[in-house]
């Protein structure tokens, strides 16, 4: 049940240890998986009241030390132990309108393994691309793995996985005492596609029960207010210079 045909998002949360996780069997990656359909800030929502974003620019998302880096595809970044709280975000700007929407976010248990990719090799175990998702060196060995068995396959989603496109934003914030204020705030550009997933500690797949439960709790402080600096500070930094209209790894 963790690895299906449709695409689903997920907000893991909880007090456990994400490294103790036990491991999905590969038997199970292509079964459908539990849809958990979530636009948090869509242009119909921008505006609700009771939703977690604000929009005004304030002193201080301006004030915070941002860390800033661009994925441009040349290395892959594993991040080997987020901490409990850590809110991880995927913002998208489209082509036909300039305010950023909220795909989907994390709220992580502490322990787990966070990565950014657009190597197949550096995929979660079991993870390939389809046919549909690859180019040049990576549709050569698509390729060659559809002579082999015979027929294409399907599109793998995963709860813990997202398809980042060129234009794409990911932000990480969580609590760092060694940092100025004792809160790192990150966030990533990309001018090329990716994948970006997390595992459990161990580099196992997480058990889709335990996804789902996190992805129903409620969000509450201090991921709240920071999911308000998130949105506003992602909208100060205007338009991303490019913006993909489809997702393949080259």
């Amino acid at each position: 049940m963790g690895v299906g045909r449709n695409n689903a998002a997920s907000r893991p949360k909880g007090r456990g240890g994400g490294g103790a996780c036990p491991s999905l069997p590969s038997g199970r990656l292509k079964a459908p998986a539990l849809v958990l359909p979530r636009v948090l800030n869509s242009p119909g929502t921008l505006r609700n009241r009771g939703g977690w974003f604000c929009f005004e620019i304030t002193n201080t998302i301006m004030s915070a030390k941002w860390l800033r880096a661009n994925f441009d595809g040349s290395e892959s970044l594993l991040l080997p132990g987020l901490r409990a709280g850590d809110l991880v975000m995927h913002f998208r700007t489209s082509l036909w309108s300039i305010t950023p929407e909220v795909l989907d976010f994390w709220i992580m248990d502490g322990g787990e393994e966070f990565a950014i990719t657009n190597q197949e090799e550096k995929s979660p175990p079991g993870f390939e691309l389809h046919y549909s998702e690859a180019r040049n060196a990576h549709a050569y060995s698509v390729s060659r793995r559809i002579k082999e068995r015979g027929h294409p396959g399907e599109i793998m989603h995963s709860l813990n996985i997202w398809r980042v496109r060129e234009g794409d934003r990911i932000v990480l914030i969580g609590e760092r005492p060694w940092r100025a204020g004792g809160v790192l705030f990150s966030i990533y550009d990309f001018s090329e596609c990716a994948l970006v997933y997390w595992m459990c500690g161990d580099g196992q797949w997480p058990q889709v029960e335990k996804m789902v439960d996190h992805g129903s709790k409620q969000s509450q402080e201090p991921q709240i207010s920071w999911g308000k600096m998130a949105v506003q500070k992602v909208i100060a930094m205007g338009v991303p210079s490019s913006i993909g209209a489809e997702w393949r790894l080259d």
